[in-house]
């Protein structure tokens, strides 16, 4: 008799490496697979192996994900599978039930909150919980809208209601806890932007670069409107300033008449100038700062080799102009001492500053609002909580460590966050407990009492998917259950792909032979050989890639069964880092071309747009280019999916366009680093540089069936992973793996603003709607500006401070009209901070031919057509 596994599953034959692994009958199997190599039909297979042979009964097989997403999708493939095995049919559909106590397939998160709601009857906390997606009533055009317990913490994590809570805890605690109030405010001034000792930390001036490059928009009000600044020392200058009442302006050019003439001109950091209602100079003092350590020396790596002769040659400047001059130094942010150093000086210039900020702890906080502070903070304080009850660490035991780790300026920081999170800690429980009769718990409580509250009637198989994602917790969760039913444990995996370390994810715990028989025993390790998604060529340059990081992950030789594609990464450069005309021109061509190859392809092809970060395709938001796209191409709209890198794991598409590859902030590998305050609660860092930035690079170039095209900038901003790619080496070769192409710059069309959202939020009266104005409605023009674009439309409605503003405007029927429409205050702030809004949102639209031209081609067609094109 034929095995079950031997026949065809989801019409797929499985290899032999699955099928000798999905047979071996050890107690812990631990199946290594690469990326598109089958992991899904590996634990399919499994399930069907088992109840074909009789090892189990469905009330004695659990499987766990890690995501909802993926426990879905598994209850779903397992309950078709009843078609292909008819014999088994009313087992497989055991297996898929998805809801209910007899549920088969959990996420880890669902497997232990249900455990938790019988034995103490405890709810989601409320900022955890998300909204399903709105739908209408059968013949009704009533909407409604219904939340849900979610499972899954990565649709949760992140979200504006769960950053709102964690803002509101803070600003709770600064009304009523002094202490508190005074060190976060003292945090957020001295140690909430990410720091590096300049004279030991950084090494190269590309480091300094790239932590000199991140966005640093210091404290404003009406009064001290300045934009970014160029470090986080001057950032905290300028905060310190304002926080004191010192009115400044940055960066202010000196008198041309009185700087040498081989200056081309001079801007010192910081002007300090206040004069009475006469026009009396009350104060005039300059304040430079300088790059250097207690011995008055730069940097080593600094390419400016005349930066001390020119520290000098200002000093001599303002002597000589007799303009008053106070020099502050790095060394003093290192030290501590800055800030004092700074007032002494003040006061040594007759500027009266008062020994505490002017105004309260609550304004401060309001201030810091502004550059949204306390947003990054809560970020912080989630992460750090979630790691600290995913690896289950005490207080006294982040505090020994803080001991260990750090001196200097950052023991200084870690002392003042510590208390902070203690702080913050106990406020966030009460407020879990208080949330109802019983409590709530986050996501982290539900794995540990889960675990505490784990029981089963009996237990052979236990399946993981995903296996690379295991935590501490999830392995001691696993750990007891097997103590409890000594099962047969099945694990699938690729190390090459963990990416959730900031979720608690311990990587160790799958390479490792000695951290997995810690919580499960020895172990049989089997390696998938082959590939389904994608060709050798790619294979070649991605396994390549991902084994630059050469310690901490297992060795594996993958193959693809599919024939060769040339060149399957395409790299487009250009030497902008905009999301600029030229860029989605490209993209829109490029899209053009793949829809007229395929056109006649019986199944229709997908494409999958993937970023680093959510919001930001080069320094535009994410969805400019989304709305963009999504517009032009209407008909083929549900075949175009927009993601991050990290929410596409496990996704596939025919064609992968990953954008924003460069060397910024918000670029890829990304250069915003995990705070240093994270090693508190996470043991093991990358081993090399951006070590899960690659893994998190090889996930997206191992997206695609055909080919991956990558948009990224040249020259300086050149992004280290494509420097990596195109420098001569042996394993990624030229005109074989990949092509490289410059973008052709194209000079930028007319652009129109297209309205695609009326806000409905407003507390006033919107408007946009008391105008009839409505979503794809087109703006032509705005008062009397002659270029438009959504900088100087947004420009118009901050000057108007409210007055009336014209409109040329039309719909897709009419003749553009001249509309008078009043904006409404969003805020409550001073009249010089105050934010107006005519009720909607508008995008640009360029009005090139080509555009014009693919949007009528792909015109979505009214319901009642829809077969009427091909």
């Amino acid at each position: 008799m034929v095995d079950a596994i031997d026949q065809t599953i989801e019409g797929k034959k499985l290899e032999e490496s699955q099928k000798e692994a999905i047979r071996e009958v050890g107690d812990n199997i631990c199946v290594n697979a690469g990326a598109g190599s089958g992991k899904t039909l590996t634990i399919l297979g499994k399930i069907i192996h088992i109840l074909d042979k009789k090892l189990a009964t469905p009330n004695e097989i659990l499987v766990m994900a890690f995501n909802r997403n993926v426990a879905e999708d598994l209850q779903k493939r397992v309950a078709k599978l009843g078609k292909e095995f008819p014999n088994l049919s009313k087992d497989l559909e055991r297996i898929s039930i998805a809801e209910g106590t007899e549920r088969k397939i959990h996420t880890f998160h669902s497997f232990c909150f249900n455990e938790v709601k019988k034995k103490e009857n405890k709810t989601l906390a409320e900022y955890l919980q998300i909204p399903k997606k709105k739908y209408y009533k059968k013949n009704s055009n009533e909407e409604k809208e219904i939340h849900e317990e979610s499972d899954d913490d990565n649709d949760a994590r992140g979200t504006e209601k769960s950053t709102k809570f964690f803002n509101d805890i803070i600003e709770e605690l600064v009304e009523k806890d002094k202490k508190f109030s005074n060190i976060i405010i003292q945090y957020f001034l001295e140690y909430l932007k990410r720091y590096q000792d300049i004279f030991s930390d950084i090494t190269t001036m590309e480091d300094y670069e790239k932590f000199a490059s991140q966005r640093l928009v210091p404290l404003y009000s009406s009064k001290y409107r300045v934009g970014k600044v160029n470090s986080v020392e001057e950032c905290e200058i300028a905060n310190f300033l304002f926080l004191r009442g010192i009115e400044y302006i940055y960066e202010d050019p000196y008198p041309k008449d009185k700087i040498p003439e081989k200056w081309e001109r001079y801007k010192p950091d910081f002007h300090l100038i206040k004069k009475d209602e006469k026009g009396n100079i009350i104060y005039d003092v300059y304040i430079e700062h300088f790059a250097l350590d207690k011995n008055g020396n730069p940097p080593y790596f600094f390419t400016d080799r005349e930066y001390k002769k020119k520290y000098f040659d200002k000093i001599e400047l303002h002597k000589k102009n007799n303009t008053k001059l106070i020099c502050t130094y790095s060394h003093q942010k290192l030290d501590g001492t800055l800030h004092n150093y700074l007032t002494e000086e003040l006061r040594k210039k007759r500027i009266p500053i008062p020994d505490e900020n002017i105004m309260s702890n609550e304004e401060a906080l309001k201030a810091f609002k502004k550059n949204k502070s306390p947003t990054e903070f809560s970020k912080l304080m989630r992460n750090f909580i979630t790691n600290f009850k995913t690896r289950e660490f005490t207080l006294e035991k982040i505090k020994k460590r803080s001991d260990e780790l750090f001196d200097g300026y950052e023991k200084r920081k870690a002392d003042a966050f510590i208390y902070l999170f203690e702080t913050f800690l106990d406020a966030y429980n009460k407020n879990l407990k208080s949330q109802s009769e019983n409590g709530s718990v986050d996501f982290e409580d539900m794995l540990i009492l889960g675990r505490k509250y784990t029981e089963l009637e009996k237990l052979k198989f236990l399946i993981i998917d995903e296996f690379q994602d295991i935590s501490p917790l999830r392995a001691s969760i696993i750990k007891k259950l097997k103590k409890q039913h000594n099962f047969k444990f099945f694990c699938v995996g690729d190390d090459w792909q963990s990416i959730y370390r900031f979720s608690g994810a311990e990587l160790g715990i799958m390479v490792s032979n000695n951290e997995f028989k810690k919580f499960f025993g020895t172990r049989e390790l089997f390696n998938l050989k082959y590939t389904y998604r994608f060709d050798d060529r790619l294979c070649e340059a991605s396994s390549n890639f991902i084994l630059k990081n050469e310690k901490g992950q297992l060795k594996k030789i993958v193959k693809s069964v599919k024939p060769n594609i040339q060149n399957p990464i395409e790299i487009f450069l250009h030497d902008k880092i905009e999301n600029d005309f030229s860029l989605r021109k490209h993209v829109i061509e490029k899209l053009e071309e793949l829809f007229k190859k395929h056109q006649n392809d019986e199944k229709p092809i997908e494409i999958l747009f993937l970023s680093r970060f959510n919001y930001y395709t080069y320094t535009n938001a994410y969805t400019d280019l989304k709305n963009l796209v999504k517009d032009i191409f209407a008909n083929k709209s549900t075949k175009i999916k927009f993601s991050t890198v990290h929410k596409a794991k496990g996704a596939e598409a025919d064609y992968v366009f990953l954008m924003n590859v460069n060397n910024r902030n918000l670029g890829f590998p990304a250069n915003i680093d995990d705070d240093r305050i994270l090693k508190l609660v996470v043991e093991n860092i990358d081993i090399f540089p951006n070590e899960e930035e690659r893994r998190l690079f090889y996930v997206a170039l191992t997206r695609t069936k055909k080919k991956i095209f990558i948009y990224g900038s040249d020259g300086n901003n050149c992004s280290s992973f494509i420097s990596e790619i195109l420098s001569p080496n042996k394993d990624i070769k030229e005109n074989h793996h990949y092509i490289n192409n410059p973008i052709r710059q194209f000079p930028r069309p007319k652009v129109l603003l297209k309205i695609h959202w009326i806000n409905p939020f407003i507390k006033t009266e919107n408007p946009a709607k008391k105008k009839g104005i409505k979503k794809g409605f087109m703006i032509e023009g705005i008062n009397d500006v002659k270029k438009l674009d959504l900088t100087s439309f947004h420009q118009e409605i901050r000057n108007s401070k409210g007055k009336e503003i014209t409109l040329l405007i039309r719909t897709d029927q009419n003749e553009p009209e001249i509309m008078k429409i009043k904006p409404v205050r969003l805020n409550e702030e001073d009249e010089g901070d105050a934010k107006y809004t005519l009720g909607f949102s508008a995008q640009e639209k360029e009005q090139d031919p080509l555009f014009l031209e693919l949007e009528k081609k792909y015109k979505r067609l009214p319901r009642k057509n829809i077969n009427a094109r091909k």
